[in-house]
């Protein structure tokens, strides 16, 4: 045993009849915990990232009914443009001409996907929220909410009621408080459901 780790011992004596005697001995430690892994460290250059308003992918995501399974993600060049699909259940697409990568194809299992881009609050308490998806080269997905924690009148900020603004309200974000909410997703293995 190292510095610092504790141990106790339990000693059981028994026996049935005269002359036998039975002795157990164990000794009990801590199990130490495992190390806790920061997916992060695994981020490999180059990524292929967009930015758009956090509320219309939610909304959008929120809105399909796709049963729990694998989704495919597609950052496309050409036109720019981002698919989220689910085979037999249709896509969702969305373009936008502030993306910034190579192409790309992964697939996730939908229920991380939907934790990643649907767990925001509500519009009433943020001025604006504006999400950044990355893509890493192996595949690992970040996806990064930054949120105005100064309500505007209305409690809608911006960048949600004029998707336009997206890139006024990030310059707002230097002025004002920001929380930045970030999920980190591993690909689905092949033939993994």
């Amino acid at each position: 045993m190292g510095p610092g780790q504790r141990a106790a011992g339990l000693a059981v004596r028994g026996g049935s009849g005269v002359g036998s005697s039975i002795c157990t001995w164990a000794r009990i430690t801590a199990m130490e915990a495992e190390a806790v892994v920061d997916l992060g460290e695994y981020w490999s250059e180059p990524a292929s990232s967009f930015l758009c308003p956090g509320l219309l992918l939610k909304e959008a995501v929120d809105d399909l009914e796709w049963p729990s399974g694998p989704v495919e993600l597609l950052l496309q060049q050409d036109p720019p443009r981002l698919v989220l699909s689910a085979a037999g259940h249709g896509s969702l697409e969305y373009d936008d001409g502030l993306l910034s990568y190579d192409q790309v194809r992964y697939t996730y299992k939908y229920r991380h996907c939907k934790a990643a881009f649907c767990n925001l609050p509500h519009p009433k308490e943020c001025a604006s929220i504006s999400t950044k998806v990355s893509i890493d080269s192996q595949g690992l997905l970040k996806v990064t909410h930054m949120l105005g924690l100064e309500p505007q009148q209305g409690g809608r900020g911006p960048a949600a009621e004029h998707p336009s603004a997206l890139l006024e309200s990030q310059r707002l974000y230097d002025n004002a408080k920001i929380a930045v909410v970030q999920f980190l997703v591993q690909p689905a293995e092949e033939g993994a459901a």
